[in-house]
């Protein structure tokens, strides 16, 4: 297994910052990676994602869990490999200020180098990507 997190701290308020994150469609708005996303049903566990990355990719992601206003969680399957991806939402007890926390592991029947690849690969965009949510919650 394979595992990271990243976070960042936004004053916007939480409900803000969960209405960018579920809003799947303005996905591409925020993260400088998504060219476009669409969702197959309501934002809730079972439901499926198809992102379209810069490079062209496209990548189904399944959301396994979600809590509303402070947490997803999706996953990718590929050959083997699961990539599983939370994105969640605390309150700081210093600051009061919202935190995001990106938080990803990697599974699989692979070596731990490969594992360590891909996920490098998945989560090296995460600061940019935290730092785009960040600054949409702040501008509005």
């Amino acid at each position: 297994m394979w595992s990271a997190e990243h976070r960042d701290e936004t004053p916007a308020p939480t409900e803000r910052v969960w209405q960018l994150m579920s809003d799947v469609a303005s996905w591409s708005a925020w993260n400088p990676d998504v060219t476009t996303a669409e969702i197959d049903g309501p934002f809730e566990a079972g439901s499926t994602i198809r992102m379209q990355t810069a490079s062209g990719d496209v990548i189904p992601l399944r959301l396994t869990e979600v809590t509303a206003g402070r947490q997803f969680v999706d996953e990718a399957e590929v050959d083997g490999i699961t990539v599983r991806t939370d994105h969640r939402l605390e309150i700081d007890s210093d600051s009061g200020q919202t935190r995001v926390v990106y938080a990803v592991s990697i599974t699989g029947e692979a070596p731990d180098a490969v594992l360590a690849e891909i996920g490098d690969a998945v989560s090296s965009d995460f600061p940019e990507t935290i730092a785009g949510l960040v600054a949409a919650a702040a501008s509005t």
